[in-house]
């Protein structure tokens, strides 16, 4: 079932046959080109993730239900009646190269979020110091690089609970 191309030049004809031998060839090349991202991707993700937390530092404080997270040069106590809500953004699928890439979003009543990515803590260890605060989980297929609007210009230092120094 192959396409027949025919070009006539002067009184000689000549046929081309496509046998598909082509289409096999370009989804070979397509696979191998997708099979060379999948670590192109996972290195993607991963060097988002290193350079939010490179010089994070947590403590978490279960029983007063409070934590203490340092980076971008600033140091904010969150308290359980600070955070309005956390958002744990995670993969889709458990079966993924990227299911141990997700991250938290904790929204402060102030409009000021803070993002913990699971390259610092376990997620689940964060929720347990705050059970009574509403929590939601929003499902990906990639959990991309963290915006750059939630980096420490959007964290600011607005409010006096937050990014006091220590």
């Amino acid at each position: 079932m192959g396409l027949a191309l025919s070009l006539e030049l002067g009184h000689k004809v000549w046929v081309r046959k496509d046998t598909g031998f082509s289409l096999e060839i370009l989804l070979l090349l397509l696979g191998i080109g997708f099979f060379f991202c999948l670590p192109a991707i996972t290195v993607y993700l991963h060097a988002g993730y290193r350079r939010h937390e490179q010089d994070a530092v947590l403590w978490l404080y279960p029983e007063e239900q409070w934590l203490e997270y340092h980076n971008f040069n600033e140091t904010w106590v969150v308290t359980a009646s600070d955070i309005k809500q956390i958002t744990h953004y995670t993969p889709k699928n458990y079966k993924s190269l990227w299911k141990d890439y997700d991250y938290l979003a904790l929204k402060m009543h102030n409009g000021q979020t803070i993002v913990i990515t699971s390259l610092l803590i376990d997620y689940f260890r964060v929720l347990e110091v705050f059970p009574q605060t509403p929590q939601a989980t929003v499902y990906k297929w990639i959990n991309p690089l963290i915006p750059t609007s939630l980096n420490a210009s959007a964290l600011g230092t607005s409010s006096s609970r937050l990014a006091e120094p220590v």
